[in-house]
């Protein structure tokens, strides 16, 4: 059993579905043997694949009545680093963070972005929150970090670990997805508050991404063995698997428990309505890999070479980034007011009718001196 400093506890997820293990497994399978959990696949990790490897209005005032307010706009903020980002998220407008390769982290307060002190250089590759004093990041090696509103912590380190995706419902529900590289064994771990709870999903390659409307749904996408797509759904400590047919998944973000879109790597959306998978007439010429929405006509998803598609409730279109960036994540507190994040330190935001690049300012050192592109 591995152990970080969080004190994971590993146990295997029944689902109902018995499968034995390949002789030619490795000893964490034989491990696994009596019967198969949640079967995975083995897929590319998008850091191989990719191409980057790496405003409120003022009040009126007595005697205006005439004049109509007039809004306090705020410059576009400056990047504070050349770094990679990987993911996007934020509590509020005022309240956004990003992180990345190196271990950057960077935090935009509603005037100016700024970097946070994460103590570590591994790959930073999600971030989700429940609030502004309640914020996780994970990544290489299992790097699990906690904000806690004044300071970043370390939670737990498992070396043999890497963590693809993480979603908190509050500080004593966490989830954290990803997979073991060598064993290509996707993990799927849930705090309760003092400890993880390990639920070894197994054989596996990946689980990318996690999307949760509170406790009782919970949902993961990957790839199984088959180079397919694989869905899983939790209540709790209880996973199913959900009967899928269609690629492999990348991104997964809902409305409601019975409003829920699935994102392949390479080939159309796919949309749950609460009984059935269908599919979309979105559809695009590279790979996509992260999606957020602001309500059921509202929703995003961004990609390689700077791809962006938009659904406005009846189709989705393809919406002009500006960049060729690889473009891995997608945020926003409102629907104008919309983040993308992703290679060479990018930064998009949409302010309702464009995306704007946001200025890259200095660059972030890297452990040997030198800047880190």
């Amino acid at each position: 059993m591995r152990v970080g400093s969080g004190g994971a506890r590993r146990a295997h997820v029944e689902i109902g579905i018995a499968m034995k293990f390949e002789s030619s497994m490795t000893s964490r399978h034989a491990h696994a043997r009596v019967w198969a959990v949640v079967l995975l696949a083995m897929s590319v990790f998008p850091v191989a694949c990719a191409e980057d490897d790496e405003p409120e209005s003022k009040p009126h005032e007595k005697g205006d009545h005439d004049k109509p307010a007039k809004p306090e706009l705020v410059p576009d903020p400056v990047v504070p680093t050349a770094a990679s980002f990987s993911a996007i998220w934020g509590s509020s407008a005022t309240d956004v963070w990003a992180c990345g390769s190196d271990g950057v982290i960077a935090h935009y307060d509603g005037k100016q972005i700024s970097l946070i002190e994460s103590g570590t250089k591994v790959r930073l590759l999600a971030v989700h929150g429940s609030g502004p004093d309640d914020v996780w990041f994970v990544g290489e090696m299992g790097t699990t970090l906690h904000w806690d509103g004044d300071a970043i912590t370390p939670v737990s380190l498992i070396p043999d670990e890497t963590l693809l995706g993480v979603w908190s419902n509050g500080p004593e529900d966490v989830w954290a997805i990803g997979f073991f590289p060598q064993d290509r064994v996707g993990v799927l771990r849930h705090w309760t508050g003092g400890a993880w709870d390990e639920l070894l999903v197994a054989p596996a390659a990946s689980l990318w991404e996690i999307w949760s409307s509170g406790p009782d749904d919970v949902w993961v996408v990957g790839t199984n063995l088959d180079l397919a797509g694989l869905v899983l759904h939790a209540s709790g400590n209880e996973v199913s698997l959900m009967e899928f047919d269609g690629t492999p998944l990348r991104g997964v973000w809902g409305v409601d428990p019975d409003d829920v879109w699935l994102l392949p790597y390479n080939s159309p959306i796919q949309h749950w309505d609460g009984s059935s998978f269908t599919l979309s007439d979105a559809s695009s010429e590279t790979p996509m890999l992260g999606m957020w929405g602001a309500g059921a006509d509202d929703v995003w998803a961004v990609g390689l070479v700077g791809t962006i598609l938009h659904y406005d409730g009846d189709t989705w279109e393809p919406s002009d980034s500006g960049v060729i960036d690889t473009l891995w994540s997608v945020w926003g507190a409102a629907s104008d007011d919309v983040w993308a994040a992703g290679g060479e330190g990018t930064l998009l935001r949409w302010r309702g009718d464009e995306w704007t690049k946001l200025e890259v300012g200095v660059e972030l050192p890297s452990a040997d001196g030198d800047s880190t592109n």
